[in-house]
């Protein structure tokens, strides 16, 4: 059996450059880098962006004053709200809310 080739063709590497630069330009064919991965386009503005997760999804007894102080200034704070609320997200802060405050008042029907 041959061994594998260890170059790659000069073409192959400029499109997948061209990819990547694309990617970080934020657009592919019309689509954000956002809608390419996944997530809402709104992220990219969330004052929490870069940050890690530890603080928004706490373990019991965590101090939430720190997320939720960054959450209060959040530009797309109600689009977090929505977000999470849309997808019955159950856990962690999202827009400055727990779970248990995103719920409240939600009947099962919704």
């Amino acid at each position: 059996m041959p061994a594998p080739a260890a170059h790659h063709d000069d073409d192959e590497l400029t499109a997948v450059q061209v990819v990547l630069k694309l990617l970080m330009e934020g657009e592919v064919g019309g689509m954000s880098s956002s809608d390419l991965l996944g997530r809402p386009a709104w992220q990219t503005r969330a004052a929490c962006r870069g940050m890690g997760t530890g603080g928004w999804f706490p373990e019991r007894g965590q101090d939430l004053r720190p997320a939720l102080a960054i959450c209060a200034g959040c530009p797309v704070r109600a689009e977090c709200q929505d977000y999470a609320r849309s997808l019955f997200v159950p856990y962690g802060i999202w827009g400055g809310q727990s779970n248990n405050q995103r719920t409240r008042g939600r009947h099962p029907a919704e």
